[in-house]
């Protein structure tokens, strides 16, 4: 941690953690999305692809959490008003629910979460981009595409603030058990 998290205001910040499960039910082993998810489990020496089950068996165990093969369900933000916390989870149609929260995260100067830089916000523009230019209604601040990790000093990312410089990752658990 650091002085300059400690002075972020609070109640100037939305915290919020989405949850994203594979796209389709099932990986029809005849569609562009399995040629796709294969080719990206491939062995990268041998370029060997795995066989349908191997991969029908890594889409449902793992698609959630790789870009292009979620869909958001739900997202949960909070809030600090006048020493009170405010929670509520956006439901509805994965439009509707990131609509939402571009709109409310409008509202706050800092956005907060953990693991939020490498999975929260690109899966949030990715899908979002298939409805909607969300360049309109979400605030550049808040933006990651092309910008360098010092010019997102309006998005505090939990991890790396837990982690520092370390090249290892906790998990959300982790950091709870640790503290």
């Amino acid at each position: 941690m650091n002085q300059t998290f400690k002075r972020i205001p609070i109640e100037k910040t939305l915290f919020f953690d989405i949850e994203a499960v594979r796209a389709h039910k099932e990986l029809d082993p005849e569609s562009k999305e399995f040629q796709m998810y294969q080719k990206k489990l491939r062995n990268r020496d041998t370029d060997e692809l795995p066989s349908i089950q191997e991969t029908q068996d890594d889409y449902n165990k793992r698609a959630a959490l790789k870009l292009g093969y979620t869909e958001i369900v739900t997202i949960g933000v909070g809030y600090v008003r006048a020493g009170e916390v405010f929670v509520k989870a956006l439901v509805g149609s994965e439009e509707e629910i990131l609509r939402e929260f571009f709109t409310i995260s409008a509202q706050f100067d800092y956005l907060s979460g953990f693991n939020i830089l490498a999975y929260d916000l690109c899966q949030c523009t990715l899908n979002a981009s298939k409805y909607f230019d969300y360049t309109e209604v979400f605030p550049d601040r808040f933006t990651t595409s092309g910008k360098k990790p010092w010019n997102l000093d309006k998005v505090v990312d939990l991890m790396d603030i837990i982690k520092g410089t370390s090249y290892t990752n906790m998990s959300f658990d982790e950091a709870l058990y640790h503290f």
